[in-house]
Parts: C-alpha cells; sequence; structure tokens
C-alpha cells in the first residue's frame, strides 16, 4: 500500500481543515447556484478603518443602483439591493449560472458614527460606502509640554 506523504515544506492540515476543504469543493457549486435560484445572496465585503472613517466595500457587479438601499441605526450599517441578469429577448436558455439576485448585508461599525456625513459611491461593479468617524472619536494628537 503506497504512503501518502505531503511535500516537505507543507504541513499536514487538520481534520477540520481537510473536511471543510472537501465539503467545499464538493458542495459550493451547489450551494452557489440554490442561492441564484432562490432569489437571495451574500455579496463579498470589505470593510476598512483610518483615522477619519470607516469604508466598506461590496462586490456588487450589475447592481440596479436605484435598487441600493443604505440605512444605518446604532451601530448598524445595512445594505440591501438588486443585481439584475440580462437576458436577450426571444432567447433560449442552455446553461445558466448565475441569474438575477438580491442581497442584504448588515455590519456592525464599533463605534456610533455620524449618519449625515455618510456617502455611497459606485464604480466598476464596486460599492462603497465612507461612513466618517464623529469627532470625539477621531484620534488626537496631544502635545506634550514643557515645563521649566
Amino acid at each position: 500500500m503506497p504512503r501518502m506523504t505531503p511535500p516537505s515544506n507543507q504541513p499536514l492540515p487538520s481534520l477540520r481543515e481537510a473536511v471543510d476543504q472537501l465539503f467545499e469543493q464538493s458542495f459550493a457549486p451547489i450551494t452557489r447556484a440554490l442561492a441564484g435560484e432562490m432569489g437571495n445572496q451574500s455579496i463579498p465585503a470589505n470593510l476598512w478603518e483610518d483615522g477619519e472613517g470607516y469604508h466598506l466595500h461590496l462586490l456588487t457587479p450589475g447592481v440596479a443602483i436605484d435598487s441600493v438601499e443604505i440605512t444605518a441605526e446604532n451601530s448598524t450599517l445595512t445594505v440591501s439591493g438588486t443585481m439584475d441578469a440580462p437576458k436577450p429577448a426571444d432567447a433560449k436558455q442552455i446553461w445558466r449560472e448565475w441569474g438575477s439576485t438580491t442581497f442584504r448585508r448588515q455590519f456592525r461599525i464599533p463605534a456610533e458614527f455620524d449618519t449625515e456625513r455618510c456617502e455611497a459611491t459606485y464604480r466598476d461593479g464596486i460599492l462603497t460606502v465612507t461612513v466618517p468617524k464623529p469627532e470625539q472619536a477621531k484620534p488626537k494628537t496631544i502635545k506634550v509640554q514643557v515645563r521649566d
């Protein structure tokens, strides 16, 4: 019976990692297809923080801008909308891996934020929401005074 050994520069994955990888490889296409069929999908997002505020980037290719709704309440930011899949008129579908879908994501921002100064922009399939920190939450520089 042959022995299976990993390459010398790569450690063996844990049992949990191996099982997670097996499930991901086996069922990811099915769950993605079901998500598209059911019409509700989770979209990838990145959240960044700097001294001025928070920057949320959502991957939303084909989003219908007029369907995007962004609400801010307490420390929670909610983004929802619809992404459309174009279909040629009078065409017969042969293969489909994606379709029109809706999405809704919620994010807890670590601090209260100024809802009046929040901004949202869309460019190259990325929806960016900028959430400024209130003045009292911004980092302050304190100058050391020398006393004689």
